[in-house]
């Protein structure tokens, strides 16, 4: 599988315009970025491993990427 990596970055980039607009935070996207990161540590830090990989092999890259970033 070859990985494109401008693909997901330009998805990545799309989610959090979409996610700022839904957050009503067009004009900044990254607070709006910065409140997604810590939704997504806050779920990965209550949920049981199992659980999160079961979440995350539903999610869309950019959102994966967030949840496992320095997860230990």
């Amino acid at each position: 599988m070859a990985l494109n990596f401008n693909q997901y970055a330009t998805e990545g980039y799309t989610f959090l315009k979409d996610y700022a607009k839904e957050m009503n935070m067009s004009n900044d996207q990254d607070k709006a970025g910065r409140i997604f990161i810590a939704i997504m540590h806050a779920l990965r830090d209550i949920l049981p491993t199992e659980e999160s990989l079961h979440l995350i092999a539903q999610l869309p890259m950019f959102p994966k990427a967030v949840y496992v970033n320095r997860w230990s």
